[in-house]
């Protein structure tokens, strides 16, 4: 007996729900064609933070004590556990954001209230790749904030305690947090301006602003609205996430799997959150109170540099594709489904 789990693992798009333009009308009896294939991948550099996320997953299950940067936020949630679920609170998200062919990884806070879950633009750290290397940026530390306003642009502000104050915009470039101003008093009297964002009065440029300028430039940054697609740190086990197409930037991938089911469909993005092994999809098939799977293609590997692009309709109640992979040295398995209540794309875990 086959069982299909309750426990649905739902990847928004974005916080605006994304509907495809197509209905469902995919079947069980589906055709499933031959598969398509593009061309053997290139060895490339990329962008691989399983170990960043798999520490910060181990500290928030308390099964790991955090010992480097990068973790301040988490750790300060953490201690007030009564007011946050951390584990639901903490996100993050892997992506190019200065588009140069390497993906960065984003740490922040996702909130969630009674009507749903609400991605907000929180930023807590932020990863990039250097040298072969994963590198920390910023880990903003209280009482310094930081958060995201556009695509590649974010502010980070801080007050001290002893009244110095400070506050900066920065954007990241091939690797490198690169300040575009960067704004600091520490009498609130004299202030002054570089682009390096240190306090280092000697490096900076004074400049004639009174101390409700400063504050309220400050807040005109820290009002502009943005929002992140983060993934839950809670749901990373999962091994991959699964997006529209056509909300993700498909150019920025060199080679990607592909498989077409129905060409009139939507293209589906399963991008790997690390290196996947052992690749199957299956199609599903529901008859008397059991789900009946059958191998429809298999692929040897997939990672975030080369993800499955997969064009079919998708069911909204009983699901008719499913993929399995290997993941940390266990073998998952999820349908693949459209939810009926904002058109996401929903995962969920098949017992077979």
């Amino acid at each position: 007996m086959k069982k299909l789990s309750l426990c649905l693992c739902v990847f928004l798009v974005s916080c605006a729900s994304k509907t495809p333009s197509k209905s469902s009308t995919a079947s069980s009896a589906t055709h499933f064609p031959p598969a398509k294939q593009t061309p053997t991948p290139q060895l490339i550099v990329q962008a691989d933070y399983t170990e960043t996320l798999d520490t910060y997953s181990a500290v928030i299950e308390g099964t790991k004590i955090a010992t480097k940067g990068g973790f301040a936020k988490v750790k300060e949630l953490m201690s007030d556990d009564e007011i946050f679920n951390v584990k639901s609170a903490v996100g993050y998200s892997v992506e190019d954001v200065d588009h140069d062919g390497t993906d960065e990884c984003i740490i922040g806070e996702i909130r969630k209230f009674d009507n749903g879950e609400v991605y907000t633009n929180d930023v807590y750290a932020i990863y990039a790749i250097d040298n072969n290397e994963v590198n920390l940026l910023l880990d903003v530390i209280s009482p310094a904030y930081a958060f995201r306003f556009d695509e590649n642009a974010f502010f980070y502000g801080s007050t001290e305690a002893d009244g110095a104050s400070h506050y900066g915009i920065f954007h990241l470039e091939k690797g490198k947090l690169k300040w575009k101003e960067f704004f600091f008093t520490k009498d609130h009297n004299t202030f002054y301006k570089n682009t390096t964002g240190n306090l280092d009065i000697s490096n900076s440029e004074k400049i004639s602003i009174t101390e409700d300028d400063f504050i309220h430039d400050q807040m005109t940054y820290a009002l502009i609205e943005y929002t992140n697609d983060y993934n839950s740190i809670e749901n990373y086990d999962i091994g991959l996430r699964a997006d529209w197409a056509k909300d993700r930037d498909l150019s920025k991938y060199k080679t990607y799997e592909e498989y077409v089911v129905d060409a009139s469909a939507e293209q589906i993005l399963l991008t790997p959150v690390a290196p996947l092994k052992n690749i199957k999809l299956l199609s599903v098939e529901y008859t008397t109170e059991e789900f009946k799977t059958k191998e429809i293609r298999t692929i040897d590997t997939l990672d975030p540099a080369h993800p499955l692009c997969l064009t079919t309709y998708l069911e909204s109640t009983i699901p008719n594709i499913a993929i399995q992979f290997e993941y940390k040295d266990q073998v998952q398995t999820y349908t693949i489904s459209l939810s009926g209540f904002d058109g996401s794309i929903v995962l969920t875990p098949l017992e077979i």
